[in-house]
């Protein structure tokens, strides 16, 4: 409902759902008194725990960030929407904030409460890729004058500012050479000496990388004269830099093992010979003890008490007995893993605490941990144990959810498998754990069955109750050897294996779709190389889906479902429960692209092609077929965001599509998804919700009426400036709606106020 102003009346209200951690935690900022910590993520967003903050919070806030810097770049013009490229605390300032945004250099005072632009030109910093997520730091802060910055980049120069960010300047370096593997060039990594003289309050030896040369240093300031360094056994591909407390340089290098290198003013450079064998990713020395040194390669840690003489070591076997690496996860339930509570902690990153000595802290793949190192040393004899801290952090990417009426709300992510989210304050993670005796969780009863990302969910026409799961495994182009797919007969409380494994594609970009018919009849289709199976007898027997021109064994090159690109986020199968037929869209193979189209069948033997082209001209973005519930026949299909192309519809089964306009005629376009909830009070058509843009305005919509309107409910919504690549409404609950979002966990709305045009 309307105001008179036309303004919706009451306000929709968002919260995370507490999924908890989740993404890779790559990047750790700490002042030097240890008050405020900062974090990235390597899809997201930036969090910060400062002082006065029990859990940790997120920078990446519409509430934040400048308005002019949230303009959502449909184009990923500047970034790849994959995570916070860089954010640091100035050592001196708890409260000073740096940070990349966007391709915005920002800046807050008041330890990211607000942040405003630096004079900084915007440039491209795309942080997905080896060279940007694992690495050090791009910008370094003067240990002693908050206001004195290096800026590294991607592609382009590195800057200085001395005003806090008012005016930089550049140095007119060239970018780096491309790290291999990837299209884009190496990031310029940054440094300062703490321990070297001041000059009129600036510190006077910094560091900077360029990925294929070296190591750059300037004795004169960030603004004086800036030299290759001695170039005898410098490493050429930095990976990662580091200054330490005692004014010596750390350098990892990228391809080689035993890549550990430093620096000192009357040494030269020197490999620091760890193990042989071992690639190292990073390094950090105890700013109390110089002899105390620490290394990181995954899961396992090298220490040595005495500056490298001899070295220790904890293996990340958790098959060792006792395991030598523990984690006690204190905050994210579902990473308690019993009888011994153990998660694999593979480091992305190490740093002392600058709060309590003799403490590690590691960021790693599923959040931040830290540990106290016995003072020997040695590796032996006692384990690492780790206590995880990641509460606040929701950095899951969710990219599936399954809304049972009557029943369980099912969210499937990246890395963790799914979740029951029934419970709001309680969510259970089916796949990945199992409640320990005395834990507060304990009676839940769950099996860890299913333990690789969740791809798709779908329940049975039939009986809700019946629910199939589809994981992927693999990486890439790593082949599949289980691609673990699994079905839950009392609707999703326990999982099972399918009877007999599920047949494999040759390889696995990240999954692919599901759709049940009834109980039983089941269709996969892998997101890539076009293999699709199906069965009708829940999973006993398995048949390749014979849609003509799809490859039985998914060999046909350049053939895929999906197109290119997103490949988390394809949804090309649904099940039409109320018509009985199961749709699938065919991107259509090389060699014959008249099969393009929309294909339909009852039960997966055989396929009619209801329309010969694709329902869009685009279809490489976050392709979704949907089906609308009740409504035989009503299908949706979305181009994504990046794609212009109008949200469309078809009401015949898919024969003809229309363009869907809403509001006397509004455009609806950039479209990622669309779901359905429960109909508002005496109306027979589900509510509709949709992330997208309605006439250029970008948000998360809701339509009572099928489209004839719709209404914004909100443009970041619990001020999230992350975008949702699934939208489900609840069948149960009018005005709920569930956002799965690309890098920012689960989000769930409520607006249950009717909506009209008028008052």
């Amino acid at each position: 409902m309307r105001n008179s102003s036309g303004l919706p009346l009451g306000k929709a209200t968002f919260k995370h759902v507490p999924l908890g951690a989740g993404g890779q935690i790559i990047q750790f900022s700490q002042d030097t008194t240890g008050a405020t910590k900062v974090i990235c993520a390597d899809i997201h967003g930036a969090y910060v725990k400062g002082a006065s903050d029990s859990i940790w919070r997120q920078l990446f806030l519409a509430s934040a960030i400048p308005n002019a810097c949230v303009t959502p770049d449909h184009t990923w013009t500047n970034n790849d929407h994959s995570g916070c490229a860089d954010a640091v605390v100035a050592p001196s300032s708890a409260s000073t904030i740096y940070m990349i945004y966007d391709g915005y250099l920002l800046k807050s005072t008041d330890t990211g409460a607000s942040f405003a632009q630096t004079g900084a030109t915007r440039l491209q910093f795309l942080s997905n890729g080896y060279n940007a997520k694992n690495w050090g730091h791009a910008l370094t802060v003067d240990p002693n004058n908050a206001s004195v910055i290096l800026y590294g980049t991607q592609g382009h120069s590195v800057f200085y500012s001395i005003n806090g960010g008012t005016n930089f300047t550049d140095l007119s370096v060239t970018a780096g050479a491309n790290t291999p593997g990837d299209s884009v060039a190496g990031v310029h990594l940054t440094a300062c000496d703490p321990t070297s003289t001041q000059s009129g309050g600036v510190r006077q030896r910094w560091f900077y990388t360029k990925y294929g040369t070296g190591v750059y240093t300037s004795s004169t300031g960030p603004g004086g004269t800036w030299s290759l360094m001695n170039t005898t056994g410098m490493p050429t591909n930095p990976t990662s830099l580091y200054c330490d407390a005692f004014g010596t340089l750390w350098v990892t290098q990228y391809g080689v093992v035993n890549n550990v290198w430093k620096w000192t003013s009357g040494g030269g450079w020197v490999n620091l010979s760890i193990d042989s064998g071992t690639q190292f990713s990073h390094l950090a020395v105890d700013p109390a003890n110089a002899s105390k040194i620490i290394a990181v390669s995954g899961a396992t840690y090298f220490f040595t008490a005495n500056g490298g003489t001899s070295w220790g070591r904890w293996n990340g076997d958790l098959s060792s007995n006792p395991a030598q690496i523990v984690l006690r996860e204190n905050s994210i339930k579902y990473l308690d893993v019993p009888p011994t509570k153990q998660f694999h902690p593979v480091a992305n990153q190490l740093h002392w605490d600058r709060a309590t000595a003799g403490r590690l802290i590691a960021p790693h793949g599923c959040g931040i941990a830290y540990c106290d190192v016995p003072t020997s040393g040695s590796g032996s004899t006692a384990p690492l144990v780790f206590h995880g801290f990641g509460e606040g952090i929701e950095e899951l990417v969710s990219h599936t959810f399954c809304a049972i009426p009557g029943g369980k709300r099912l969210a499937g992510c990246w890395d963790m498998g799914c979740f029951d989210i029934q419970d709001l304050s309680r969510p259970v993670n089916l796949q990945k754990m199992a409640a320990a005796s005395g834990d507060t969780w304990a009676g839940q009863n769950i099996q860890p069955v299913i333990q690789q990302p969740c791809s798709s969910i779908d329940y049975a026409a039939d009986n809700p109750n019946w629910v199939a799961f589809m994981q992927h495994g693999g990486w890439y182009s790593t082949p599949i050897t289980n691609p673990h797919m699994g079905y839950s007969s009392d609707g999703g409380a326990t999982l099972q294996p399918f009877p007999t494994t599920v047949p494999n594609k040759p390889y696995c970009s990240g999954g692919g779709s599901l759709a049940v018919g009834n109980a039983g009849n089941v269709i996969v289709i892998w997101n890539t190389n076009a293999r699709a199976v199906y069965t009708k007898d829940g999973g006993s027997t398995w048949a390749d889906v014979p849609i003509p021109g799809i490859p039985a064994n998914g060999t046909e090159s350049g053939w895929e479902w999906q197109g290119n690109g997103y490949f988390l986020n394809k949804f090309v199968i649904a099940y039409d429960k109320a018509g009985g037929y199961f749709y699938a869209f065919n991107y259509g193979p090389p060699s014959n692209t008249s099969l393009k189209g929309i294909w339909r069948s009852t039960n997966g033997d055989s396929w009619t092609q209801q329309c010969t082209s694709a329902p869009t001209t685009n279809y490489v973005g976050s392709v979704h077929l949907r089906s609308v519930p009740g409504q035989a026949g009503h299908l949706f299909f979305t181009a994504g965001t990046g794609q212009s192309d109008s949200l469309v519809r078809s009401t015949n089964g898919g024969a003809t599509w229309a363009a869907v306009t809403t509001n006397s005629g509004q455009a609806v376009n950039y479209v990622t998804d669309v779901g359905f909830g429960k109909a508002a009070s005496g109306k027979t058509y589900p509510s509709i919700y949709y992330w997208g843009a309605v006439n250029g305005v970008y948000g998360l919509y809701r339509s009572d009426d099928n489209m004839v309107t719709s209404i914004l409910l909100s443009s970041a919504p619990a001020g999230s400036l992350d975008y949702p690549m699934v939208v489900a409404g609840d069948p149960d609950v009018y005005g709920r709606v569930w956002l799965c979002m690309s890098g920012n966990g689960v989000i769930v709305g409520d607006y249950n106020f009717p909506l009209t045009l008028t008052a």
